[in-house]
């Protein structure tokens, strides 16, 4: 019971992350930034990838593909959902996490579990969300934690630099949560109800999606908002675009390549950290020449997370579907 499209989007995002930590492509510099137009448009261009913008939508993405099943009302095995979810995510985290420690450093190319941490909390609670929908609106759950969100920003004690992780492991999850149900939400909408989606509705969304997404990330580096304030906001248009995505592929084929790339981009999610610090531990490649250094590095996240996905992450996943629990 697969959403088409939704690989797609998986392996956009990831990229997205990848770019935003290795940094966009060197077309632009800073020679002619004293030309106030050349200046703005080179900030423009340093703003395109916003991965912490990306991981909302692994979010919106996590919580619509595992309530998607359970939307009429499927029971659930827990035992085996969450042998199967666990499965799935930490053998792979465990893999990177010995790698990392092979290299001499294991807080840097770990740096992006905290989402994953965090989706494990939410494969936990889901139970019971699906326990407090039947006395109190998916909406209204929303709201709740969203307001609960904010108050531990105004009341609980934080070194502030601006990310979405300044509360820690222990409570970026509150934070997030609000996002994941939103997928949940997204996932009874689109299973209850299609609407009619030309490509030139989507292709507005998208362009919207993507302009606020530029917006968020301008106000993070030039106002100096946090991101904790700013990436909820994008749950209201991220929503409305997922799911007209999802409505027009129930009817059109989607990329073939992209949707392919998708069942790889948890690796290249959790992989591309580790290489990169591998790369500098070991100065391996020239730095100074901008483009090669980018190219390179680039060329070789990609690969080193395609063949941990074939050697890792592919046969977890196998043998994550091969649990049945009785």
């Amino acid at each position: 019971m697969r959403l088409k499209g939704i690989d797609s989007i998986r392996f956009i995002c990831a990229g997205v992350v990848l770019f935003g930590h290795y940094g966009s492509p060197p077309l632009l510099s800073d020679a002619y930034d004293y030309i106030f137009a050349y200046k703005v448009l080179h900030g423009i261009y340093n703003c395109l990838f916003n991965g912490p913008a990306a991981v909302v939508i692994f979010f919106i993405i996590s919580g619509l593909v595992i309530h998607y099943p359970y939307v009429d009302g499927k029971e659930i095995n827990l035992p085996e959902f969450y042998l199967k979810r666990y499965t799935r995510v930490i053998l792979p985290m465990l893999v990177i996490t010995l790698l990392a420690f092979f290299i001499g450093n294991i807080s840097e190319p770990t740096g992006v579990f905290w989402s994953l941490y965090a989706e494990l909390i939410y494969y936990t609670l889901y139970p019971l969300i699906l326990t407090f929908k039947k006395y109190i609106s998916l909406f209204k759950l929303i709201m709740i934690f969203y307001v609960i969100g904010l108050l531990l920003i105004l009341f609980i004690p934080f070194k502030n630099t601006g990310s979405y992780v300044d509360l820690g492991n222990s409570l970026t999850w509150v934070i997030g949560l609000p996002c994941w149900l939103t997928g949940v939400l997204l996932a009874e909408q689109v299973r209850k109800q299609t609407k009619n989606v030309t490509l030139v509705r989507l292709m507005f969304q998208r362009s919207l999606s993507f302009g606020i997404t530029i917006l968020m990330m301008v106000a993070h580096f030039h106002l100096y908002l946090s991101n904790m304030l700013l990436l909820n906001l994008l749950l209201i248009p991220y929503y409305y675009w997922l799911r007209d995505e999802i409505d027009y592929y129930k009817v059109n084929t989607p990329n073939r390549y992209l949707e392919k790339a998708g069942k790889w981009s948890y690796s290249l999610y959790i992989c591309h950290p580790l290489l990169l610090i591998f790369i500098i531990i070991n100065n391996l490649i020239d730095s100074t020449n901008l483009w090669l250094y980018w190219t390179t590095v680039t060329s070789c996240a990609f690969i080193f997370s395609y063949v941990f996905y074939l050697l890792i992450e592919k046969p977890t996943h196998k043998l994550a579907q091969k649990i049945n629990i009785g």
